[in-house]
């Protein structure tokens, strides 16, 4: 799941909760001078997950959260490198991983954009899969990935109708 909250950088989801299936932080992302905090959580599931998520937080803030569903991938060890950037502008970019270290692999990356519901002109090979800005004055969330044979560092960029506040790959 990649989730984005309007917040002061405080506080984010405490916890997400699907029947069948626990789920982790996998990396958090704030960018305090534009009040916006991203988070990628990845979920293990067992054969009877159920359909509902829901997200928990701690205070009153705007929140959208993508869920993505995989089948198929490891259950361990499933983080291999992150990265970060933050920043404002029409142009998003995730920041850059290391090098990963194993070749079939899938990337996610997401984006917490302020005002902004479109995300188009991906770097080769990336997608979006999912976003959500059901309010345009408030953050919204997208959710990229790419599929791979070999290793890389992984980035993703694009562009947005207005500007960002944080990403993950």
């Amino acid at each position: 799941a990649v989730c984005s909250i309007n917040t002061n950088g405080l506080s984010g989801i405490t916890g997400i909760v699907t029947t069948g299936c626990t789920w982790t932080c996998a990396i958090q992302v704030v960018n305090s001078s534009q009040y916006a905090l991203l988070e990628i959580w990845v979920g293990t599931v067992d054969s009877a997950a159920g359909t509902a998520v829901t997200a928990s937080m701690v205070g009153t803030f705007f929140a959208e959260m993508a869920v993505i569903e995989y089948s198929g991938l490891l259950t361990a060890g499933t983080l291999d490198k992150t990265g970060t950037a933050t920043g404002a502008s029409s142009s998003p970019d995730t920041g850059a991983t290391a090098t990963t270290t194993q070749a079939s692999e899938v990337w996610v990356g997401g984006y917490a954009p302020q005002t902004s519901t479109t995300l188009g002109s991906l770097t080769a090979g990336w997608s979006t899969v999912a976003g959500r800005n059901s309010d345009p004055s408030k953050i919204g969330v997208f959710a990229v990935e790419k599929i791979v044979s070999a290793t890389a560092a992984a980035q993703c960029t694009g562009t947005f109708g207005r500007r960002q506040a944080g990403q993950a790959p």
